[in-house]
């Protein structure tokens, strides 16, 4: 989002099989940070500063947890690549991620079919005014 506004969004069927829901998220925050570091570059070159980092939002703690301290277990060494990127993008601070409850998840309003009260609050919240 850019002033409150979406201005990126994507939903895809991952290419790779996860063997667990944390990576899974591992494979998805990856993404998400592979588009964030494009639209700041995009952003950039149209002269628009982006203060500090980008926040991306997720709701498995597992995963914000190896990104942001590159926990290497026998669970997740055969995704080390992914969340290296990840660490690197927070090292830097180009990103830092932040952890939110499902229900109040925006993103989901574009991956699954969701009850009418969180349809209705979260286009609510994605669409200015």
């Amino acid at each position: 989002m850019v002033n409150g506004d979406p201005i990126s969004w994507r939903c895809k069927k991952q290419t790779v099989v996860a063997l667990s829901t944390c990576e899974a998220e591992l494979y998805a925050e990856a993404a998400a940070v592979q588009e964030v570091q494009w639209v700041r570059g995009a952003l950039a070159e149209l002269g628009i500063d982006a203060p500090g980092p980008s926040t991306i939002a997720g709701d498995n703690q597992s995963t914000i947890t190896i990104s942001k301290n590159g926990v290497k277990t026998e669970r997740t060494k055969h995704v080390d690549v992914k969340y290296h990127f990840v660490t690197n993008a927070i090292n830097e601070q180009q990103i830092k991620l932040q952890w939110v409850p499902t229900t109040q998840q925006q993103a989901d309003i574009f991956t699954k079919a969701l009850h009418q009260p969180a349809f209705v609050t979260f286009r609510k919240l994605l669409m200015s005014q």
